[in-house]
């Protein structure tokens, strides 16, 4: 049964997303097609272009704030900031499908949705009804847009300050770093808490990987991997679920040795196989990193190294997306010796790869991984932007 309380957030929630009148279903999206960006791909695939029909306007400067890969098709949600010339009241929300490099749906909301430029929304697809589910942390609102235009929105207790995840029918709310509070979206309701790596302490450096099947296995299709400090010793581990799959030694060493904002894992599943990354501070200087990589069969459950302590480059001069298909991957920025992005595979080979040749005043917007993708977002002007993938499985 719904409260009074309840039901004045649940209509206090409307209100907020659904006052703006001035943005219909079909204005704005404009599929030009055809690359006109790039000089050369070099093995960058077209995924399709988006244009704001309304800048400069109503809108300008369209952004990709969450993309993925789905049967052959490429989706996206695309926003587009309010002008100063002709503001509306909010930013202009598209979701939109791309096959073989044309721009083949796409849908809106009616009214717009909230002044917020999505950076601060966690998002999934449900890829079969294509339907986006959301949710805005800040505000503790979920939010699901429809093709056909129909809007769920309501309030969702997140209990910390923790950003969430999206997956399939459930949305996982982080309670502290190992403890996940996970809430039914279907069902609309609260679901039984858990912890995750069977550790008794908080973790450092913690990464997730996320395999497809938690709507059957829940907490226990959730790998971790982490860094563990202590007065015992330094350590590293997987856990599955809220197990521990094993631990291994790093050093004996103080804690202080380590500068924490300079230590990260990553974690990745293949198979039966899970591999772990694990980028930490050199002691001499502290500000440079190395790059060790483990791995672990699963029913076996022992960590064991492929190659450990290889030398990076200082952590400000470069950007790592993190792990796929066994690879990781570097982007190096202007501090960087380096002009190349590159990959590290997990026996420690580094590999240099290109992006495209792109035609004057063109600019990188956003990289990001999609399950199997690379995805490049290149824009020029307040108008357009260009979308490209490279495909991380090959």
């Amino acid at each position: 049964m719904t409260t009074p309380s309840k039901l004045l957030l649940l209509l206090f929630s409307i209100s907020i997303f659904s006052q703006c009148k001035k943005a219909s279903s079909q204005k704005g999206a404009v599929d030009t097609s055809g690359s006109t960006f790039v000089t050369n791909s070099n093995g960058f695939e077209f995924v399709g272009s988006f244009e704001e029909s309304q800048a400069p306007t109503d809108y300008q400067y369209p952004r990709v704030t969450h993309i993925d890969d789905y049967d052959g098709n490429d989706r996206m949600v695309v926003v587009s900031e309010k002008s100063p010339i002709n503001p509306p009241k909010f930013y202009k929300w598209y979701v939109c499908n791309y096959k073989d490099g044309k721009l083949t749906q796409t849908y809106t909301t009616k009214d717009g949705f909230g002044d917020n430029d999505g950076a601060k929304f966690s998002y999934v697809f449900d890829h079969p009804s294509f339907t986006l589910k959301t949710w805005y942390h800040p505000g503790f609102y979920y939010w699901e847009l429809k093709p056909d235009q129909q809007e769920i929105v309501y309030i969702v207790s997140a209990g910390s300050q923790f950003p969430a995840v999206l997956i399939n029918h459930h949305l996982l709310r982080r309670i502290s770093e190992i403890s996940w509070w996970p809430y039914h979206t279907d069902q609309q309701k609260d679901e039984k808490q858990f912890i995750l790596t069977g550790e008794l302490s908080a973790m450092k450096a913690i990464d997730y990987f996320f395999d497809n099947t938690y709507e059957e296995e829940a907490e226990n299709s959730i790998y971790t991997g982490y860094f563990y400090p202590s007065n015992d010793g330094n350590w590293i581990g997987i856990g599955k679920g809220n197990v521990r799959l094993d631990t291994l030694l790093i050093d004996k060493g103080p804690t202080t040795n380590y500068n924490l904002m300079l230590c990260n894992t990553y974690i990745e599943k293949i198979g039966n196989k899970l591999y772990l990354a694990f980028i930490k501070n050199k002691m001499n200087p502290n500000t440079e990193q190395d790059l060790s990589m483990y791995e672990l069969t699963i029913g076996e459950n022992i960590l064991k190294p492929l190659f450990t302590n290889v030398s990076l480059p200082p952590n400000n001069n470069y950007q790592m997306l993190g792990c796929r298909n066994g690879k990781l991957y570097f982007f190096p920025n202007s501090n960087s010796t380096d002009t190349r992005p590159y990959t590290i595979d997990k026996l420690g080979v580094k590999t240099f790869f290109d992006f495209p040749v792109m035609a004057t005043g063109v600019g990188t917007q956003r990289m990001v991984f999609g399950k199997r993708y690379l995805y490049l977002v290149l824009n020029k002007d307040l108008k357009r932007i260009e979308i490209y993938k490279k495909d991380l499985m090959q």
